[in-house]
C-alpha cells in the first residue's frame, strides 16, 4: 500500500488539512526527512505526466480580491 501513488497522494491531500494525519499514519518527521534527493526523483519518474491535475488551493480572502 504505500509503494503505491495513491496512497501518497491521499495521505499528502489529507495532510495539508490534518497535518497529525501522517504520524498517525504510522510515517514519522525522521522517515521523512530521510527521503534523499535520489529517492525524490525516483518517486517523480512514476508519476505518468500525461496524465497530472494540478490543483490550486487558494485562502478565501485570495479569491475575494
Amino acid at each position: 500500500q504505500v509503494e503505491s501513488n495513491s496512497y501518497w497522494f491521499d495521505l499528502t491531500s489529507t495532510a495539508q488539512t490534518y497535518p497529525d494525519i501522517i504520524e498517525a499514519d504510522g510515517i514519522t518527521a525522521q522517515e521523512l526527512a530521510a527521503a534523499t534527493k535520489e529517492d525524490i526523483l525516483a518517486a517523480a519518474k512514476l508519476i505518468d505526466v500525461d496524465n497530472v491535475l494540478q490543483v490550486r488551493v487558494l485562502p478565501e480572502k485570495y479569491i475575494d480580491q
